[in-house]
């Protein structure tokens, strides 16, 4: 079979020898071409998948005539310097993704990764890596820890160890385990989700290996397990600190043979099963308290990620605000299309103790109270606004809201907090603040941040309304 084509403008950041060894390593045979001969390549070529132009108004009428032909060809447009328009006109014209150059390889091939994975139609993504009909839902943000976490789940997709998500109830551990899954050779086969904390103790062996019929009083028919169910491909352990010892003792033998035996069972089942666990506890705790193997946990933690609470990445909460509104409007037939400056402030000073599943859960009680002729969303319940506005401003959060009211432009946001560009620089890399990236947020540099009100900022007067962009996540 052909390889997928990933066709490169000459003279953009993508042409460099560097971005297209990278992207001949994901599985596509890269062909260089002009600016002016794109879309006559791509009208020609067949087995195109993905499409790589420079930014500028001439790459933008390009997509557009592209995509009046094709939807399902992947395109991403890439600049080396901000130009004022194009982002917001590309993302219009109907690009994939934007991307600003210098950019690490390993972030390249993660995105073109997610962005492949939504096309999977025809050649959208090449066969190597992407299972027929295999789609990849990726986390919603731009923080420089969603950024991390996103290249380095496609560094353990690659591998097959075993991988223990820690944070928060309601951050998003489910979601991490499926682009684990969604991403690795097993992505064609089952995912399988089991949340130890809501099965009864007595019943959790029976339905993570299975039992004969007979096995026990009400066991009238044989029943595969968890583990059955998950051959071949993978099984996400959701709350495995609140397993009991003696399914832990089980868990550990299966990690160590391979086999497992269901309840009332003579016979070993040989499996090849991939297991990725998740906690909210702090095993390392619950060792010293002997109420979890060590062991065990010396098994499931080989690699690790820590998915960060919402509060910790407030800048990614004008991003899942867009997409909660976008989701929502897709499911009750409403067109809102953002939100009034003073509900971005509230959500962005609220600490948010549920995460992003409590903001998904605000979004949605939202849109039950809404008529569908709103347009902004005005309104936030009593008990968030409150919370908002009785909390003390950090220091990462002062730098934080001043560089969104500024647009993240750095001397005005250094003058707003009076501090020397230099003091702001040193702020930036100790509370780890990365730059708006605009293939995730096309709006990011227009409209963010509502009226300021601290001890160190003056009131700065924003557009009334964040509007909505795309983006995937479950919770």
């Amino acid at each position: 079979m052909n390889k997928s084509v990933a066709l490169i403008a000459k003279h953009c950041p993508f042409a460099l020898s560097d971005v297209k060894d990278a992207v001949a390593r994901l599985g596509f045979a890269v062909d260089d071409v002009s600016l002016a001969d794109v879309d006559a390549r791509h009208m020609r070529t067949a087995n195109i998948a993905l499409i790589m132009i420079e930014a500028s108004m001439s790459g933008v009428e390009q997509v557009r005539r592209i995509r009046r032909r094709n939807a399902s060809v992947a395109i991403v447009m890439c600049e080396s310097d901000l130009a004022q328009n194009v982002p917001i006109e590309a993302f219009r014209a109907g690009v994939d993704d934007y991307l600003r150059y210098p950019l690490c390889v390993e972030e390249l091939e993660a995105r073109v990764m997610l962005i492949a994975s939504k096309h999977h139609g025809g050649h959208a993504a090449p066969d190597a890596w992407l299972a027929p009909g295999r789609t990849v839902k990726s986390l919603v943000g731009d923080s420089a820890s969603v950024r991390r976490i996103t290249s380095y789940i496609h560094r353990v997709a690659a591998t097959d160890t075993t991988v223990l998500i820690t944070g928060e109830t309601g951050t998003g551990k489910e979601l991490v385990a499926e682009m684990i899954c969604r991403c690795s050779p097993r992505a064609d086969k089952p995912f399988v989700s089991v949340n130890c904390a809501a099965i009864p103790e007595t019943l959790l062996e029976s339905e993570l290996f299975g039992h004969e019929k007979g096995a026990f009083t009400g066991a009238t028919m044989l029943q595969r397990g968890k583990f059955e169910l998950a051959d071949g491909g993978t099984l996400f352990l959701d709350e495995i600190g609140d397993l009991g010892q003696s399914a832990q003792a089980k868990i550990l033998r299966v990690l160590e043979s391979k086999h497992v035996q269901r309840i009332g069972g003579k016979g070993l089942l040989s499996l090849d099963v991939r297991i990725i666990s998740a906690t909210n506890q702090g095993l390392d705790h619950l060792i010293a308290q002997d109420r979890f193997r060590k062991d065990l946990y010396y098994r499931l933690n080989v690699a690790r990620i820590h998915v960060p609470p919402l509060r910790e990445r407030r800048e990614d909460i004008p991003l899942l605000l867009a997409h909660f509104i976008e989701e929502y409007n897709r499911r009750f037939g409403y067109h809102v299309q953002g939100v009034t400056e003073e509900v971005v402030e509230c959500c962005m000073r609220y600490d948010w103790p549920g995460n992003v599943r409590e903001l998904r859960n605000v979004v949605e009680s939202i849109f039950i109270d809404l008529s569908p002729d709103i347009t902004t969303i005005a309104v936030l319940p009593d008990e968030l606004r409150m919370g908002a506005f009785t909390r003390q401003d950090t220091e990462r959060d002062k730098v934080l809201l001043a560089l969104l009211a500024t647009k993240w432009n750095k001397t005005k946001a250094a003058q707003r907090l009076n501090w020397s560009r230099m003091t702001l620089y040193r702020k930036l890399a100790k509370y780890n603040l990365a730059g708006p990236d605009p293939s995730l947020s096309p709006a990011a540099d227009r409209t963010v941040m509502a009226r300021i009100r601290t001890s160190t900022l003056e009131d700065v007067p924003v557009a009334p309304a964040v509007p909505v962009t795309g983006g995937d996540t479950r919770l």
